[in-house]
């Protein structure tokens, strides 16, 4: 299933729910809980190397940097609208 939405900051992005199916995804996502720097290989597992490069352009600030808090909102928004569409598949 793709899931296609919207970030609170206007990035539009499409996740493949397969790709959380993959145990390296979710190797990367448990150790975020101890190591928020698994994020980067989260991020790029889920969303993609292109896709992921796009969400850093869209939050780039003015002076060329990606600030590490606006990308973990955007990317924890994206894990819950594919953890929302996981569910309505469910049901």
């Amino acid at each position: 299933m793709i899931v296609k939405g919207k970030t609170p900051n206007g990035f539009a992005f499409e996740v493949d729910t397969e790709r959380i199916r993959d145990m390296e995804v979710i190797d990367a996502l448990a150790e975020m809980q101890t190591n928020p720097l698994s994020i980067s290989i989260a991020s790029r597992k889920i969303l993609g190397a292109d896709q992921r490069s796009k969400l850093y352009d869209a939050i780039r600030t003015e002076d060329g940097r990606v600030p590490d808090d606006a990308f973990a909102d955007e990317f924890a928004f994206i894990l819950e609208e594919v953890g929302k569409a996981g569910e309505e598949e469910k049901n």
